[in-house]
C-alpha cells in the first residue's frame, strides 16, 4: 500500500553538501520540518518579498497580494492583513519589511511610502512619505529607519529620523566598472553590517553614527568566491529568475544576524552559466571579527530569495519562489 503525503506537509532528511570553514570540510545536515504553499484553499503564495521575525511571531510579505501573513514559528497562520491599490491604507508594491518591538513597517515603492503597523493589534496606525528607489534590506533602531537606495552612489547608506524627519547619508560609494549595487544593511544591536548584493564580496560594519569600524574583503574565501562567482557571466540564467541577469556575477538575495551570527543567502553555481540562491553561508561574528564558519546547500528543486533565521539559529525560514512554497528547515 503507497503512502500518502499532505500537499502541505513533506518531511525528510537531507545530507546536505559539504561546506568549509577555516579549510577543514564539515558535513553539515538539516531537516525539511513542514512545507506549505498556501494558508487556506483560495489563496497561494504568489511572490513571498520579505519574512521579519518579531519576538515568537514571524509577517511574511506577499508583494503580488499585498498581504502580510502573520504565523508562529511553526508557520501556522494566526491573522492577515492589507490591501492592493493606491489608497492612504494600500498597497502598490510591497517589497521590503521591518520591524521593531512596537510597529511593524512595509516599505511600499509603487505608493513612495512606508505604511507603519502596530504589532499588538495588526492595524495601521500611519502612513511615512518615502519616496526612495529600489531599496535593500533595512532596520530601524530607536526611531531612526537606516536603509540603502541605488540613486544614492557616493554615500549609498541612508537614515531618516522618524521624530525628527532628519535625513542623514554615508558610507563608501562602489568601485568604479561595478555596477551601483544593492546592499543589505543588517543590525546587530551594537552595530550594522552593510552587505553588498552584487558584484563585491564586500561586508563593512558601521556604528550608528556611520563611522566604519571595519571592512571585511571575502575575495580569496574559497567557500565565498565558489558559490558567488560564474564564469561566463554574459551567458549567465538564473533558474525561477523572471528575467535572465547577465551582468551580475556575485549576489546576496537576503540576510540577517541572529545569535552571534550572519547569514547570507547566497547563489549557488551548478554549472558554468546556471545558477540558484540555494546556499545558506553563515558567518560567526565576535570582538568586531568576521569569518566564514558553515555552509548550508539548500534543496536544488528551486530557487530561494527570501529567509529568516529564527530559534537560536537552530531554524531557517525560506521561500522557495519558483515553486511558491515556505520551507521551516531544521538547521544544526
Amino acid at each position: 500500500m503507497k503512502s500518502k503525503f499532505t500537499p502541505t506537509l513533506l518531511i525528510f532528511t537531507i545530507v546536505l553538501y559539504h561546506a568549509c570553514s577555516q579549510g577543514k570540510k564539515q558535513n553539515e545536515s538539516f531537516t525539511v520540518l513542514k512545507e506549505i504553499n498556501q494558508f487556506n484553499d483560495s489563496t497561494f503564495f504568489t511572490k513571498v518579498s520579505d519574512i521579519t521575525a518579531v519576538g515568537n511571531q514571524l509577517f511574511i510579505l506577499d508583494k503580488k497580494l499585498s498581504k502580510t501573513y502573520v504565523t508562529n514559528h511553526n508557520l501556522e497562520l494566526l491573522s492577515d492583513f492589507g490591501i492592493p491599490g493606491k489608497g492612504p491604507k494600500e498597497l502598490a508594491s510591497a517589497t521590503r519589511a521591518f520591524a521593531d518591538k512596537q510597529h511593524y513597517y512595509i516599505y511600499d515603492g509603487g505608493n513612495g511610502k512606508i505604511l507603519a503597523h502596530s504589532i499588538s493589534e495588526h492595524s495601521e496606525i500611519s502612513n511615512i512619505p518615502f519616496n526612495y528607489f529600489d531599496i535593500g534590506k533595512s532596520f530601524i533602531t530607536d526611531s531612526v529607519i537606516f536603509f540603502n537606495t541605488r540613486r544614492s552612489k557616493e554615500h549609498p547608506i541612508n537614515t531618516l529620523n522618524l521624530a525628527t524627519n532628519e535625513t542623514h547619508s554615508f558610507g563608501q560609494a562602489a568601485e568604479k566598472g561595478l555596477n551601483t549595487p544593492i546592499r543589505h544593511l543588517v543590525d546587530n544591536n551594537q552595530g550594522f553590517f552593510s552587505i553588498y548584493g552584487e558584484n563585491a564580496p564586500i561586508i563593512n560594519y558601521y556604528s550608528y553614527q556611520g563611522e566604519l569600524i571595519k571592512q571585511f574583503d571575502f575575495s580569496n574565501e574559497g567557500i565565498f568566491k565558489n558559490r558567488l562567482a560564474v564564469k561566463d557571466s554574459d551567458q549567465l540564467t538564473i533558474k525561477g529568475a523572471s528575467s535572465p541577469l547577465p551582468v551580475y556575477k556575485n549576489v546576496i538575495w537576503d540576510a540577517t544576524f541572529n545569535s552571534g551570527y550572519l547569514y547570507l543567502l547566497a547563489l549557488s553555481q551548478k554549472n558554468e552559466t546556471t545558477v540558484k540562491s540555494n546556499t545558506i553561508l553563515k558567518l560567526s561574528w565576535s570582538n568586531n571579527h568576521l569569518s566564514i564558519e558553515k555552509s548550508y546547500e539548500l534543496p536544488e528543486k528551486g530557487w530561494y530569495s527570501k529567509f529568516e533565521i529564527i530559534d537560536k539559529g537552530q531554524t531557517a525560514i525560506v521561500f522557495d519562489e519558483e515553486n511558491g512554497t515556505l520551507e521551516k528547515l531544521n538547521i544544526q
